[in-house]
């Protein structure tokens, strides 16, 4: 068959016509990838996927979000975790990125953002930073939550009166719990009263830590006007304290019981000193829901309830059995007398909270707009459908969150635990782990030198055979 010009050129001008639109598919291909990109998730529990919780949160957020992993060359194991997850969410929402920083190789960087330890995950978004407090579906949901509010709950410790502060360099001062509340995206402040005469407006959390001054009558009865406007109040105290509360006692029902609560079952976890308390069972209470883990107090007072009609309270830290509160002096060994000491569980953490009604919740709004020197309005800046509930805390012993004894069991977790119940903040998400669902594989010996022999022996040798012997039979055609 001859090919004349004229079919000559028609079979170039398809070819050309061919090579441009396979480019041009090519090119539509690469765009259609990099702007719209597809995901198939094929595992059995969907453990790629974010959850449907995750989902709702992640729509939520507008504007760019970064997420700063300080993680050294050789953590792999975090650095794929974190591409893993992070990643998943940068799938469904464009404005989350994720930035990898060796601390070891930008060690300036480290202690611009206060990181001394790698592995640590920042979420960034503006100018609010919040650390991950685990590396799970759960913790990066809840880092969004706390990077993305437009607010910040504002906890703010009174001094004056020779309270625990943490300014100082005693390691009874505040400083690790400090550190880590604002790492969780709060705003730490102190208030003296007698020189402003007033609290620090939006105030969450007033903390009164163990004072060794008497108040003013000025400064009581702004505490007393912040109570009965609605706020939150934490008050810890220590055995035989002088400075009397009976304000806040007969205004929430508490009596303190004299002495000191003794534990002699601190010597099982190696502690000497009997006034040390153990708490390692917890009543079904918000603050200790779920936690099981042994926290520690140095040395704490002892409370007991009186009915009060106004608060509803609960005890939610309370001494194993073999404890007792020691009346006596606590130089030589104490001993527990019958009739005059008494006996455990003792309750060392209180908790007390009631519904404000409309007409309270409305009277904090018209006194801050009247610009009420006071400036204690509006405690929840997101409301809720719920019903704003005003909540008071009171703790048996300071020293349990001081910078010495912080850290052991966990005392950490279950401060975190009283501020998070104390700023009744619901926008939290409980993320069930997913259990990879038959992801190993278990075989006896015997099959596993079986399969061994199959595909790494014996069907390399047949394909090879089978090469060969086609190899052959085409040379011997030609």
């Amino acid at each position: 068959m001859r090919i004349n010009k004229k079919q000559i050129h028609h079979l170039q001008t398809q070819s050309v016509v061919f090579i441009v639109l396979f480019f041009c598919i090519i090119a539509l291909v690469m765009w259609f990838a990099e702007e719209k990109q597809v995901q198939f998730d094929w595992t059995q529990n969907s453990s790629n996927t974010p959850s449907p919780a995750a989902l709702e949160v992640l729509k939520q957020v507008s504007s760019p979000m970064t997420f700063k992993v300080f993680v050294s060359e050789s953590n792999k194991h975090i650095r794929t975790r974190s591409e893993q997850l992070i990643g998943a969410f940068s799938r469904v929402n464009n404005n989350i990125q994720i930035e990898f920083i060796d601390p070891i190789k930008q060690p300036a960087l480290a202690k611009q953002y206060q990181v001394d330890t790698d592995g640590t995950i920042l979420a960034m978004q503006g100018n609010r930073i919040t650390q991950l407090e685990s590396l799970s579906e759960q913790g990066l949901v809840n880092a969004v939550i706390r990077a993305s509010r437009s607010f910040q709950h504002s906890i703010v410790f009174l001094e004056g009166h020779k309270e625990r502060s943490y300014h100082g360099e005693s390691d009874l001062e505040y400083t690790l719990l400090v550190s880590e509340l604002r790492k969780k995206g709060f705003d730490v402040q102190s208030v003296n009263l007698a020189a402003s005469q007033k609290l620090p407006a939006n105030t969450s959390v007033l903390v009164v830590a163990d004072p060794r001054n008497s108040l003013l009558p000025g400064e009581v009865d702004l505490i007393l006007d912040f109570l009965e406007r609605g706020g939150n109040l934490l008050w810890l105290t220590e055995p035989n304290n002088a400075v009397r509360f009976d304000f806040l006692t007969e205004e929430l029902g508490v009596e303190l019981l004299p002495g000191i609560v003794v534990d002699p079952n601190s010597e099982f976890v190696g502690l000497s000193d009997p006034r040390f308390s153990l708490v390692a069972e917890y009543p079904q209470h918000p603050i200790t829901q779920g936690f099981s883990t042994l926290t520690i107090f140095p040395s704490a007072q002892a409370f007991e309830i009186i009915e009060n009609e106004t608060w509803d309270s609960e005890s939610f830290l309370q001494t194993l059995e073999r404890s007792w509160v020691e009346t006596e002096d606590m130089n030589s060994t104490p001993n527990f007398d019958l009739g005059q000491d008494i006996s455990g569980p003792l309750s060392i953490g209180l908790s007390f909270s009631r519904v404000l009604d409309e007409l309270d919740q409305g009277s904090l709004e018209e006194e801050g707009s009247k610009g009420d020197e006071i400036e204690v309005m509006n405690f929840e800046p997101e409301p809720t459908d719920d019903p704003k509930q005003q909540r008071v805390v009171i703790l048996g012993d300071s020293d349990f969150i001081a910078d010495a004894y912080i850290g052991q069991g966990g005392n950490m977790m279950l401060a975190n635990n009283i501020f998070s119940w104390m700023i009744g903040d619901q926008t939290f998400v409980n993320i069930a782990s997913r259990v990879k669902i038959d992801a190993k594989l278990d075989m006896s010996a015997f099959y596993y030198k079986f399969h061994t022999f199959i595909f790494t022996l014996l069907l390399p040798f047949i394909l090879t055979i089978s090469g060969f012997k086609i190899w052959v039979s085409r040379r011997n055609r030609t």
